[in-house]
């Protein structure tokens, strides 16, 4: 015969927290609107399009990409202002009026704007923007004062003076 512990399902520590999670995502989904469905439309969103983000250090710079699927470049903008880099632009919706019912809609039109905090000393001439294929490539020069630096280590107790030993190998 089969224990009662035996016939329950096993759950790892953390299902728990998932279903509490779920429910505090439906709860919010719920109290701003999204995933309801108002007439044609299966999501609603006040805050519109905001573009993902990936970011890396590479090279002695900082490299943001953005994913900007369907804008053209000229609908982008980019200001540097002080410790702040700013990403904004609108992706427009194709076709100004609805035809039919939409079943399932997910993709999001609107205005954005992302913000980036950068090193102090970046000069904004030395940005450099490339797009290809609906990616927004970033590229931002670190300043000298934000590189690495080697720094020797100095050996006391040999011979006459201290003597260098260079780390970098």
């Amino acid at each position: 015969m089969w224990s009662e512990r035996e016939r329950t399902p096993w759950h790892t520590p953390f299902s728990h927290l998932n279903a509490m999670q779920r429910d505090m995502n439906a709860l919010f989904s719920r109290f701003f609107g999204e995933g309801e469905q108002r007439g044609d439309s299966w999501w609603s969103s006040p805050e519109g399009y905001t573009p993902h983000i990936e970011s890396s250090m590479k090279d002695n710079a900082l490299h943001i990409k953005a994913d900007l699927p369907g804008m053209e470049p000229n609908d982008v903008e980019i200001t540097v202002a002080g410790t702040q880099l700013t990403l904004r632009g609108e992706r427009k919706a194709e076709h100004e009026k609805t035809e039919g019912q939409y079943f399932h809609r997910e993709v999001r039109y609107g205005s954005f704007e992302r913000s980036f905090t950068i090193p102090e000393g970046v000069k904004a001439e030395e940005v450099q923007a490339t797009y290809r294929n609906g990616v927004l490539e970033l590229s931002v020069p670190l300043p000298a004062a934000m590189l690495p630096k080697k720094v020797p280590i100095a050996v006391e107790g040999q011979a006459d003076s201290p003597k260098q030993i260079d780390t970098s190998k």
